[in-house]
């Protein structure tokens, strides 16, 4: 009926539901709801892209993967077993708890001449320190020499692994006669090639270097070291009182051990002939 009257009335304009304070105030309203919205739905979407990149494995995968018909057992082998959703580490390799060295022969050749009388206490701490510094599976001889030279060993024995035994074989040290230091070398060399069972084979010689009686010379017995394979420490208690006698046995023990690849060592007193004996053993282990 309006529209009709407004027809007949030829009124042409409309007029408005809202005028323009009621549209301002309708805008000014919806501003705060607008952005409230927007804020809830950027902080849901912004969480939501957290927790995927953090997490281990997708929640959709998760829920997906099928439960396992049998129980699982701890596989063995170079892969750990690990917690689930956690990645696989491979195992620490297993390491022996020591280091097992291979066993030695070793020969110690003790000089029981007449001008060995006042160094027994250190020739004896000598002898007992490196047959404490063997391993039990190494074999080992004890060689007494002076003008001859002789195996002092019990019941006849080459070598033995027994250290009461070869503390037995030091107890028969008496000073007497001459000296025949390379005569003695030559023939623990010879026993050594002829009766080790080992491959690694060594000789320590204890003595003052003071050679009076041997019939083998320098040079033969140089030769003869260096073609054995034998290694050769020399230990010199020398006769510091008379130089020259000293440089002319330090010249020769040293010819010896060079020749053979091993080391020649003079002690001045107990406490180093005590911390010699260790270190020659570590230096023959290395070789």
């Amino acid at each position: 009926m309006r529209r009709v009257n407004r027809i007949l009335e030829a009124r042409l304009q409309v007029p408005k539901p809202f005028g323009r304070l009621a549209w301002m105030t309708l805008f000014a309203c919806g501003l705060p709801v607008i952005y409230l919205s927007a804020a809830v739905k950027l902080a849901s979407a912004n969480r939501d892209s957290t927790v995927l990149e953090h997490a281990v494995v997708p929640a959709r995968a998760a829920e997906a993967a099928p439960a396992p018909l049998l129980e699982q057992k701890p596989v063995m082998g170079l892969i750990a077993q690990a917690p689930p959703n956690q990645p696989l580490r491979p195992a620490p390799p297993l390491t022996p708890s020591r280091r097992v060295d291979p066993p030695i022969t070793m020969c110690i050749l003790i000089d029981n001449s007449g001008s060995m009388g006042h160094k027994r206490a250190r020739v004896k701490a000598v002898a007992l320190a490196l047959v404490k510094a063997s391993n039990p599976h190494d074999e080992v001889c004890i060689i007494h020499f002076n003008d001859e030279a002789f195996n002092d060993l019990p019941y006849g024995k080459d070598f033995t692994s027994d250290i009461r035994e070869m503390e037995e074989a030091l107890t028969h040290i008496n000073s007497r006669g001459g000296s025949a230091i390379r005569d003695a070398i030559r023939m623990s060399i010879d026993h050594l090639e002829q009766t080790a069972h080992n491959d690694r084979r060594v000789l320590v010689v204890v003595t003052d270097g003071d050679d009076t009686s041997s019939k083998v010379t320098q040079e033969q017995l140089l030769g003869k070291v260096k073609n054995s394979g034998v290694l050769v420490y020399c230990i010199g208690l020398l006769n510091d009182d008379d130089r020259r006698e000293a440089g002319v046995a330090r010249r020769t023990l040293g010819q010896l051990a060079e020749a053979s690849g091993g080391l020649d060592y003079y002690p001045k007193d107990l406490a180093d002939v005590e911390s010699i004996s260790p270190e020659i053993a570590n230096e023959v282990r290395k070789q």
